[in-house]
C-alpha cells in the first residue's frame, strides 16, 4: 500500500513538473512571437518617420520656391542685436544695427554662416547666430551644403585627373601609375621621386669625377642618387 502511494506521488509530481515546463515553453514562444511583431511595428514606424521627413523637406522646399518668387525666402526675427554689414563677412562695413526681436526678410544664403536680409529699407548681410532659423532656412542650408559637397567632390576628381594627366605627360603612363601610388624604385629620376613622395628635408650633394652623388634626407628615409637616378634607399 505504501509503495502504491509513493508511486502515485511520483507520478503526480512528474506530471506537475512537465506541465510547468510546458507552460514556460508556451510563454517563451509567445514572447518570441511578440518580439517579432514589435520588430515589424518598429520597422513600419521607421518607414513612416522617413516618409514624414521627406514630406516635410518637400513642403519646406516648396515654401522656399514660393517665397523666392516673391523676392525672399522667408520672414524671421532677430534673437539678439544684429550688425548688418555690406558684405558677408565680419570685415564688412557696418550698415545698421538691427534691434533685438526685429522682423526681417531673408533673401539668400551666402555661405560662411551669413544671410542676405532686408530690414526696413536696408539690404545687407547678417550672421546666422543672431537670427531665428525657420524650416525654410534650414532647407536652404541643407541644399547649399549638398551642392557644396558635390562641387567639392567634382573638384577633387577633376584635380586628380589633371594631376594624373600631367604625370603621364612628364614621365609616361607606367611611371605615372607608380608615382600616383607614392612608390619609389631603382632607376627613377630625382624629379620622379619628388613627384612621388615629395621634396626632401635636406639634400647632401657631392661632386666628383664619377659625377654628382646626392643623399636626400626625409624624416625616416634616405634616398641615394647618382647623376640624377636613384641607386638605393634606406628606411
Amino acid at each position: 500500500m505504501n509503495k502504491n502511494i509513493m508511486w502515485i506521488i511520483i507520478i503526480l509530481f512528474s506530471v506537475n513538473v512537465f506541465a510547468q515546463n510546458e507552460s514556460v515553453t508556451t510563454l517563451e514562444n509567445k514572447l518570441t512571437i511578440l518580439k517579432k511583431e514589435l520588430a515589424k511595428v518598429k520597422e513600419k514606424i521607421d518607414i513612416i518617420e522617413d516618409s514624414i521627413k521627406i514630406v516635410e523637406s518637400d513642403i519646406n522646399a516648396e515654401r522656399v520656391k514660393l517665397n523666392k518668387s516673391k523676392g525672399f525666402i522667408c520672414e524671421t526675427v532677430t534673437i539678439t542685436r544684429s550688425n548688418m554689414r555690406d558684405e558677408p563677412s565680419i570685415n564688412g562695413a557696418l550698415i545698421v544695427v538691427i534691434p533685438h526681436k526685429s522682423k526681417i526678410k531673408v533673401i539668400n544664403y551666402e555661405g560662411n554662416s551669413y544671410w542676405q536680409v532686408m530690414y526696413n529699407d536696408f539690404l545687407g548681410y547678417v550672421n546666422e547666430v543672431s537670427i531665428a532659423k525657420t524650416p525654410e532656412m534650414k532647407e536652404v542650408i541643407s541644399v547649399y551644403d549638398e551642392n557644396f559637397k558635390k562641387e567639392n567632390e567634382r573638384y577633387k576628381i577633376e584635380n586628380k585627373n589633371r594631376v594624373q594627366n600631367d604625370l603621364e605627360k612628364r614621365f609616361g603612363k607606367e611611371n605615372a601609375s607608380r608615382i600616383s601610388r607614392h612608390m619609389i624604385w631603382i632607376g627613377m629620376t630625382s624629379d620622379m621621386a619628388a613627384a612621388s613622395i615629395g621634396s626632401p628635408i635636406k639634400i647632401n650633394r657631392t661632386t666628383g669625377s664619377w659625377g654628382i652623388h646626392e643623399q636626400w634626407v626625409y624624416h625616416s628615409r634616405y634616398l641615394y642618387f647618382e647623376n640624377g637616378k636613384l641607386k638605393s634607399w634606406q628606411d
